[in-house]
């Protein structure tokens, strides 16, 4: 699966809830061995200190999605 694809399955950005793309091109990072895609670097650092609850935000977010 390549990057395009994930991001689009992704929707958003775990920080900021801004859809991908939104900010330009978005950037990827790995948290917990997941990749994870952020609306811009500026979000990084806090993604990182996060990781935990970035992917459960992602979780919680992949759920409402589906339904």
């Amino acid at each position: 699966v390549d990057d395009r694809q994930l991001a689009l399955a992704q929707q958003i950005s775990p920080l900021t809830e801004a859809a991908l793309g939104s900010m330009g091109v978005p950037v990827k990072i790995t948290l917990r061995g997941q990749p994870v895609f952020l609306c811009c670097k500026g979000c990084m650092g806090k993604a990182k200190r996060s990781p935990d609850e970035m992917l459960k935000k992602l979780a919680d977010a992949a759920l409402v999605s589906r339904h």
